[in-house]
């Protein structure tokens, strides 16, 4: 609660902080953005993820410094626990990863690596047991911990990852995380399998460009962004968002809604 108490319940409402003009409440921890783009985080932090430089939890905000003025926090939702436990002792873990949008439009992440879900790796990888946790702010598009690697669908990105372009918006849950830009494209990352959650073309395309159409049930694990809410026709013969320009995007554990309008690519 950011009261400096380990307490589990406040009788009535206390100050955390002030001069706050946005704030993401996460499962386990919370961020709130500045007037000034000054970016505070508290609570659970044994991911890294409150971008404090170590794996230390916090009863009170603290500040994170050497930062670029911050639009937006998105902390992880649907997340009431972590499968590995809260002190996990390797990175990649299953556990909180927080996205930033700067007022540049630039993208950074912390925390587990889990899945892909910071957007620091290259080739494909589950990342557990691997140490590539980011515990200060990530910026997205910067040198990647392990080899470049092209995705299976056109319709995800190679590296650098920063090519989305400037971004508005950003929604992290369980295990994905999901960008939207100021050109109107969403695009998500991370874990995809099991229900088709990122609304992406790579969970019907298993076996990549060219082969027949398969849905990837269990691996379907997101290096970098790709397009939400477009596929080819091999793969997809419903109405999509090909031609809309994505106004908002929510998400819960696991599925996300998009608000759209016509006008986009």
């Amino acid at each position: 609660l950011g009261q400096g108490t380990t307490a589990q319940s406040l009788p009535s409402p206390g100050l955390v902080c002030d001069g706050m003009q946005s704030l993401s409440l996460g499962s386990l921890y919370a961020g709130a953005v500045g007037r000034g783009g000054e970016l505070l985080m508290w609570g659970y932090g044994g991911h890294g993820n409150l971008g404090l430089g170590d794996r230390r939890s916090c009863n009170q905000p603290q500040r994170v410094e050497n930062l670029e003025p911050i639009l937006q926090v998105a902390c992880t939702r649907g997340q009431e626990g972590c499968k590995g436990g809260l002190n996990p002792k390797e990175g990649g873990q299953e556990g909180p990863h927080t996205v930033l949008v700067a007022v540049s439009g630039a993208l950074y992440t912390m925390g587990t690596c889990h899945k892909g879900l910071l957007c620091n790796l290259g080739a494909k990888d589950g990342a557990f047991g691997r140490p590539w946790d980011e515990f200060r702010p990530y910026r997205v598009g910067g040198p990647l911990r392990n080899a470049a690697d092209g995705p299976l669908s056109p319709l995800g990105l190679a590296p650098p990852y920063d090519a989305v372009g400037p971004a508005v918006a950003a929604v992290s849950a369980h295990i994905h995380c999901a960008v939207l830009c100021a050109d109107g494209k969403a695009w998500a990352w991370g874990c995809g399998s099991n229900d088709g959650r990122c609304g992406v073309e790579r969970f019907l395309n298993k076996k990549g460009e060219g082969k027949p159409p398969e849905v990837d049930m269990m691996k379907c694990y997101m290096m970098g962004p790709h397009r939400i809410g477009l596929a080819r026709p091999l793969y997809w013969k419903h109405p999509s968002l090909q031609g809309q320009q994505v106004l908002m995007l929510s998400t819960g554990r696991n599925h996300m809604a998009a608000i759209a309008i016509p006008g986009g690519e």
